[in-house]
């Protein structure tokens, strides 16, 4: 008995220390008034280093994470946003793990962008057990930003470029000049803060990005910014076949996951179905001030050696359902390495494993 109220009293402690380390993350990221273009990726999940700098080395095996999505494909000057990452433990059964990211998002056509917003960033994660049942998990992330403008792709009114038809800005040709105008780099420190909580079949997180708020802009005002954006997750994997012993698995998770970046608030509320080698999810995105709708699709295929998944994202607005030309498409690939075998007796819990849901370990 004694030991037993040991447990609850460490673990009532250690949802008090994770409360208060909320609220620290929500002072952080309010302070400078600062608003930038909101960016997430319609299944998060995909793109768990991205996600929280505490979920790198949260998976079995060391992973190499490869992300391609398109916004508004079919219009002239679309969105698009290529994602690379690599993450592991030190060891099968060690505390530590690393990770680096590349992300570069992108406004127009792949081979000439007019402006980019290439990422490079090196993260570290430490994890821990309080108690038998909980993995605590903090993550650091640190690197660049950058802000690349290529004003001899830009396209102006017909007043200045010659149209291709009598409406101006979307239909006129490209600047053809012999002194090309010079690209426009400019570059950021960036850093991040996270942590993430397992407890049986419950986890559950938050993290800040862009805490030092980097400025691509000379001019003194704090819109030009890019503010600092909190994420927040929850979800529970819960077993459908739990009574059954010899039964394959069925896991039904429902997801939480809040964001917000000074005025804009975002909720997306999913749920994921994982079963064999399948994984399916339906998400319902919110933007809470504004009337703004989405509903997304993933599909993915779950093997031992690798992963591929894919997303349609169609928003809505009112009166109007923004499908075609507006949607989304994400595509992610998992690529996994397996860890060599090690006695699990070097951590005290074994890192709960046995807690671990397929869902999760995704």
């Amino acid at each position: 008995m004694e030991a037993e109220g040991c447990c609850v009293s460490r673990g009532s402690g250690v949802v008090r220390a994770c409360a208060v380390l909320v609220a620290v993350l929500l002072v952080v990221s309010c302070g400078p008034k600062a608003a930038a273009q909101f960016f997430a990726f319609s299944q998060p999940y995909n793109a768990q280093v991205f996600m929280n700098p505490a979920l790198v080395g949260k998976a079995d095996y060391m992973r190499v994470n490869a992300i391609f999505r398109n916004q508004w494909m079919n219009i002239k000057s679309p969105y698009n946003t290529v994602a690379a990452s690599y993450d592991m433990r030190f060891a099968p059964a060690s505390y530590h793990a690393i990770g680096i990211s590349f992300l570069n998002d992108m406004l127009g056509v792949m081979n000439r962008p007019v402006i980019q917003y290439p990422e490079f960033h090196v993260a570290y994660s430490f994890s821990f057990n309080p108690t038998y049942d909980i993995t605590l998990r903090f993550g650091l992330e640190g690197g660049v930003m950058m802000k690349s403008v290529n004003y001899n792709t830009l396209i102006f009114p017909d007043a200045l470029t010659p149209p291709v038809e009598e409406t101006g800005l979307l239909t006129g040709q490209p600047i053809v000049t012999d002194k090309p105008y010079q690209t426009r780099t400019s570059v950021q420190p960036d850093f991040a803060v996270g942590f993430d909580m397992d407890w049986l079949s419950l986890n559950w997180g938050a993290s800040v990005h862009h805490i030092s708020s980097p400025r691509f802009d000379v001019r003194a005002d704090d819109n030009l910014k890019i503010a600092p954006i909190v994420e927040a997750h929850v979800s529970y994997a819960y077993n459908i076949y739990r009574l059954y012993r010899f039964k394959v698995p069925l896991y039904i998770t429902p997801h939480l996951i809040f964001y917000q970046q000074r005025r804009n608030l975002r909720l997306s509320a999913g749920i994921a179905v994982d079963y064999r080698m399948v994984h399916a999810s339906l998400w319902v995105r919110e933007t809470l001030l504004h009337e703004s709708h989405a509903v997304a699709l993933s599909l993915a295929y779950v093997g031992k050696y690798f992963d591929l998944g894919y997303t349609y994202d169609m928003s809505f607005l009112p009166e109007k359902m923004i499908g075609g030309q507006m949607s989304v498409h994400e595509v992610a690939l998992t690529v996994k390495f397996m860890y060599r075998r090690q006695n699990l007796l070097r951590s005290p819990f074994g890192n709960s494993k046995r807690y671990r849901s397929r869902a999760r370990r995704r």
